[in-house]
């Protein structure tokens, strides 16, 4: 027995009773209501029509206390009002204003508006219920008596919902009993325009026996309103204009006119359901809408308790029904289709019988059906989370990084033992805090660090931050950590909370920051270094664009200072430039920059110079005080220095040219000997002045004119004997000068800033030339030298994407080479476009490998597809030891990175024997070919493979001779 009743307790009928009950239990408590009315008032809003033309608004509005004055007006202005509607011609007016006070002012005016409502005949007045405070007895304040002889009176009582919203009106209302009719309600009767649906509004407050004192008021015929609109849906008519002009009152003739309070301030609002933008409905709207309701018969009927229950129930019984008997993979079907029957049936009572069935408690019995339906699968998913949930717990406990996580509001809601370690501190005491409030993640984003920096952790997955935070634990503990931050969204892509992750990094960060400060200091003079002055100079040439303000360059080289090398040795040397520096570093202020361009040359920023005098004082200065003598090993050394000076903006406008004027004029005060300075002047170097600036003239042209050209170098595969790539390479045959080197024309594009519009130029051409090759079936890959300045352009990505759509070059054909010192001014800017060309299909090489910086860590941090070993290290591989190693590495380093490996500046058959022997089967060089024209390259393709074959071949066979001897 015991069974069976245990056995009852978990069976679906018995679950389902419970559902049956709480939904009688929910509609009958009402704790539905307020989404009843969500859906009501959406109906409500899709259900608007047009209002009736009938309807006029007469409304006392800002414009017309401004004409009539101050309210409130002499009863002699409502009067005037009155009369001129009666000679308008037939019409039904109602005041939604309070008349139950004499007018103490005017006396008279009081008879002239009792005189005018009786000429008119057809006035309603508003009365209203109030409560004395005292003996709680309910009252009406009703017009002046004067007045109700002469006018209808109609209640003007407005019932609000639990949610502050009005969307009905009780017809009849009074003191103990419904005597009183609304005051719409009279206003339509009068009208004699009532909807023959409305039979009941004829019949309702014909006999009227009020009582006027009692403690209930009484409401009957309820009824729900629609609305036709916001406010401001029926046509208003200002106050002041119907006294004022004529033409006006023509237009209301034969209409009812609703005459009440629209000004601020003195009317007051009502939310409605088809309120927008906190657009309150005023009195006399509302009352328009309560007319329009119930002359055209809108009126919609809610029902009873009992019926909605009945219902309901009904509703959801069905759905409990069909499930019970139908295959499971129907259950979802069925329940839809009985959700949707029964919107259907309450759609067809509101349209077709104005019926209003509230259907939340339907709805909600009906999405309960399934999960209790389902409750054996629910108890297997939940203790399935709960096991996950464990398992995950522990798997953050055995991490050896400190994990935090958050919710959507960067509340900490968990955090694991390591993490409790770093920040010293329990889960429990910053359980619930804002996670800022322990590692101001987002302040460091806003700020920046005291001593580290932000970075992108990973380049594939932007919603990652990486952060060095300088922490201090509540015991005093000072560390760096690394916070990594990645934010969790859900599947519409909203945020739900993120998982921090922080080591303890505090060796590690001091390393990368010396490491840093090394990349950008002079290792001597610990003076910033030519990368930091150059980025420096370009943030204080921007800022002088805007700003308007001057600058100076000075740039200092010490006269002979290789005989101190000589004497005393380079140790003494390094000495000696250190003491300059210091010197140096005394005379500038906190505004200023100095920095060590190389060897014994240094150039000094002045900021407000604001002429060549002031200029000419410091560099008089400048040169004075390196004049002292130096304490240098017990020896008084005496040193001079050759100073060029050169001012922005007047010697120019770019930020380069006034560097490089200011390195001219240097060099021409050493020609004459050194010790003193020399400004700029165009007359003084005149000569190559005028060069140069003829050279930019010729080359802007040849750009302009695409008469530049590209030629192509080939890229040979050794074991194949095929070329599978190629170089295109820039060259510009002048007119008078013959082929220019790329060395001198391409750094001159950098500097006047053409080298965006060159790149592109040898980009499009190049990708032209792979297309063809690609549509005879030739797919050849093209690389194209990317410059540093036009890799960070701003619009690089949308050239290379322009470029590869219009001439439709496959992005798998595409190489784009850069160097190490493209990237490492802004190693993020770069990482971010890359990533991106990346994404695109294009490959990247890392071209001249070995020569600049030789950062590991730019093969890890970049997407880098190719190594190009530079030609300097190939030029002597066959004699110089530490070029054959240094070759080998890089090969070694290529092939354990995946990386494809490419040698430049193969020459002879000994270079490719050697390379082919380290692993190296990629080359390109003179051996092979010069970079040729297109028309030149084709014929390679065509009928110079044999020759490039034999080439391989030679070599084979030259190194199995070798073997063989």
């Amino acid at each position: 027995m015991t069974r069976l009743a245990s056995g009852f307790w978990n069976t679906f009928a018995f679950r389902s009773s419970l559902l049956l009950l709480g939904v009688v239990l929910l509609v009958l408590m009402g704790w539905l209501e307020r989404f009843d009315w969500m859906i009501y008032d959406k109906i409500s809003h899709w259900r608007q029509f047009s209002p009736d033309n009938q309807i006029v608004i007469v409304a006392i509005d800002e414009k017309s206390l401004q004409a009539i004055g101050r309210w409130p007006w002499s009863r002699r202005v409502h009067a005037e009002l009155i009369n001129r509607l009666t000679h308008a011609g037939r019409n039904v007016i109602a005041f939604d204003l309070l008349l139950s006070e004499p007018d103490e002012q005017d006396p008279e005016g009081d008879r002239l508006l009792s005189h005018a409502i009786a000429a008119h005949g057809a006035v309603v007045l508003p009365i209203a219920p109030v409560v004395d405070s005292n003996s709680q007895q309910l009252s009406l304040i009703q017009p002046l008596e004067l007045f109700r002889r002469k006018a209808m009176l109609g209640h003007v009582d407005i019932e609000l919902d639990r949610d502050g919203v009005v969307r009905r009106i009780f017809l009849m209302a009074g003191i103990n009993a419904p005597d009183w009719p609304a005051l719409g309600l009279l206003l339509a009767r009068k009208a004699g325009l009532l909807s023959a649906q409305n039979k009941v509004v004829h019949t309702i407050g014909n006999n009227i026996n009020p009582s006027m004192a009692g403690r209930f008021w009484v409401r009957s015929h309820e009824t729900l309103i629609p609305f036709a609109g916001p406010q401001g849906t029926y046509p208003q008519i200002s106050y002041e204009q119907i006294l004022r002009n004529d033409s006006s009152l023509e237009e209301l003739s034969g209409k009812i006119v609703i005459v009440g309070m629209t000004a601020i301030g003195l009317q007051q609002g009502f939310t409605t359901p088809v309120t927008f933008d906190h657009r309150l409905m005023s009195g006399v709207e509302w009352h328009a809408n309560v007319v329009d309701m119930l002359r055209n018969g809108r009126m919609i009927h809610p029902v009873s308790d009992f019926i909605v229950v009945v219902f309901t129930v009904t509703w959801v019984w069905m759905a409990l029904w069909g499930i019970s008997r139908i295959s499971r993979n129907f259950v979802i079907l069925w329940l839809m289709t009985v959700l949707f029957s029964g919107g259907v049936l309450i759609s067809i009572a509101f349209k077709l019988f104005h019926i209003w069935l509230p259907p939340s408690g339907g709805i909600l019995g009906i999405l309960a059906v399934y999960p209790l339906w389902n409750w054996r699968r629910i108890n297997e998913f939940m203790r399935s989370h709960i096991i996950t949930k464990a398992y995950s717990h522990a798997a953050l406990e055995s991490v050896s990084e400190g994990v935090i996580t958050t919710d959507a509001q960067n509340r900490i809601i968990y955090m694991n033992r390591e993490a409790e370690r770093i920040l010293c501190t329990t889960c429990q005491r910053v359980q619930g805090k804002v996670v800022q409030q322990v590692l101001d993640v987002e302040g460091l984003k806003q700020s920046g660090l005291r001593s580290g920096q932000q970075t992108s952790m990973r380049d594939d997955e932007p919603n990652i931050r990486g952060i060095y935070h300088s922490l201090r634990t509540d015991n005093g503990l000072e560390r760096t950590v690394r916070v990594s931050h990645q934010l969790l969204s859900d599947e519409n892509n909203l945020p739900i909370g993120a998982v921090i992750t922080i080591a303890d990094i505090t060796d590690t960060i001091a390393l990368k920051q010396r490491v840093a400060h090394q990349a950008h200091h002079d290792i001597v003079t610990t003076l910033p270094n030519r990368t930091s002055f150059l980025t420096k100079l370009d943030q204080v040439a921007n800022s002088a664009k805007q700003t308007g303000f001057t600058f100076a360059i000075f740039f200092v080289a010490i006269d002979n200072f290789r005989k101190i090398n000589d004497a005393l040795g380079h140790q003494a040397g390094d000495v000696l430039l250190r003491m300059i520096a210091q010197r140096l570093l005394a005379m500038i202020r906190e505004e200023d920059i100095i920095a060590r361009w190389g060897g014994d040359e240094f150039v000094l920023l002045f900021g407000q110079i604001q002429n060549e005098t002031t200029a000419s004082q410091m560099a008089q200065k400048i040169l004075e005080t390196i004049n002292h003598p130096f304490g240098l090993n017990g020896h008084d050394v005496f040193v001079t220095a050759s100073i060029g000076v050169s001012l922005y903006p007047q010697d120019s406008k770019v930020s380069e040219l006034v560097l490089n004027h200011a390195m001219s004029a240097m060099s021409l005060i050493k020609q004459q000997g050194g010790n003193q300075f020399c400004s700029y002047s165009p007359e003084l170097i005149t000569d190559w002045t005028r060069d140069k600036l003829e050279f930019e003239k010729d080359f802007r042209l040849a750009l302009k004119n695409e008469a530049l050209q590209v030629f192509f170098q080939p890229i040979v595969d050794v074991r194949s004997g095929h070329i599978v790539r190629m170089e295109a390479l820039a060259r510009w045959k002048h007119p008078d000068r013959g082929y220019i080197s790329p060395a001198e024309f391409i750094p001159l594009a950098e500097r006047i800033g053409l080298i965006a519009p060159l790149g592109e130029f040898v980009l499009r051409r190049a990708c032209e030339v792979a297309a063809d090759f690609a549509k005879a079936n030739q797919s050849i890959g093209v690389s194209v030298n990317v410059a540093p300045r036009q890799l960070l352009h701003k619009d690089f990505i949308a050239t290379i994407e322009r470029v590869m759509r219009d001439t439709g070059l496959p992005a798998s054909l595409l190489i784009l080479e850069i160097t190490e010192s493209a990237v490492v001014s802004d190693m993020v800017r770069a990482a971010e476009l890359l990533t991106h060309l990346k994404a695109l299909g294009v490959s990247i090489a890392l071209d001249d490998f070995g020569t600049g910086y030789s950062s590991l860590s730019l093969l890890r941090e970049l997407p880098i597809d190719i190594l190009k070993i530079d030609k300097s290290f190939i030029r002597t591989i066959e004699h110089n030891t530490s070029d054959f190693t240094i070759s080998h590495a890089i090969i070694g380093l290529g092939k354990n990175l995946g990386m494809a490996v490419i040698a430049e500046g193969v020459e002879t058959v000994q270079h490719m024997q050697i390379l082919r022997e380290q692993g190296c089967f990629l080359h390109q060089g003179y051996y092979f070919s010069r970079p040729v024209p297109i028309a030149e390259f084709w014929s390679l393709i065509d009928g110079g493979d044999s020759k490039i074959l034999s080439l391989c071949c030679a070599a084979i066979e030259s190194d199995l001779e070798q073997k063989t001897s």
